[in-house]
């Protein structure tokens, strides 16, 4: 048994990082993919049309950080058990780092072999940066008594985005972004409901805990 259980968590450990980048891909790939498809939405305004992006976009990452987790083990050439933990922190990362590699990219080439800027500037769209931040969030509440090192790779992603942010508004995107606070106002309604996340683990944990056991539960396991 302990020899199966090594073997599977040395298969895991191989497919942890594999995983982690899927999962992070697949979040910006699904967050262009729908920014593009929420423009076929018949919305009264602008402002609606950008808040079912934000909610639309927020809904598909969010289930494939949380989904895609718990379906992940035993996948890959060496089935075994997969690092939750890990993965879910390299998917953090991933997802943090893609959508800046190609504004970089495009400024830097501007900026240092063309020395000029495009004729027509790109637009910042702030609905994707809402919804990124919504998924972190509501992972972080639902990870959070197995993983409170993803506590702390959120925040330092936040820091990165606010600083790569700036730079890229003052370099690279439209000056000053068009929008207006409806949409602010309305990602910080929703984004009161996030630690609801922490509910249902805590509501796990409270019935573990009523169970007559003879050992503390591990409840990492839980993940």
């Amino acid at each position: 048994m302990c020899h199966q259980y090594k073997k599977g968590r040395n298969g895991g450990e191989a497919t942890t990082f594999p995983i982690g980048v899927l999962v992070g891909s697949l979040n910006f790939a699904s967050t262009i993919i729908v920014g593009k498809a929420v423009h076929f939405l018949r919305c009264e305004n602008i402002q609606n049309q950008r808040l079912a992006a934000v909610v639309f976009i927020f809904l598909v990452t969010y289930i494939n950080s949380v989904v895609f987790a718990h379906t992940s083990n035993g996948l890959g050439p060496r089935k075994g058990i997969l690092d939750t933990n890990k993965q879910l922190i390299i998917s953090v990362m991933v997802q943090t780092i893609l959508p800046y590699i190609a504004p970089l990219v495009k400024l830097s080439i501007y900026k240092c072999c063309l020395r000029r800027m495009p004729q027509q500037p790109s637009v910042f769209e702030i609905e994707k940066k809402y919804a990124l931040f919504l998924n972190m969030i509501s992972v972080c509440f639902f990870y959070v008594f197995s993983i409170q090192m993803l506590f702390i790779v959120t925040c330092l992603s936040f820091v990165f985005q606010y600083a790569v942010d700036r730079l890229l508004i003052t370099y690279w995107f439209e000056f000053p972004p068009v929008h207006d606070d409806i949409l602010n106002l309305n990602f910080i309604r929703i984004l009161k409901y996030t630690p609801l996340n922490y509910a249902p683990v805590f509501t796990l944990i409270l019935l573990l805990l009523a169970l007559p056991s003879n050992a503390p539960y591990d409840f990492t396991k839980l993940f």
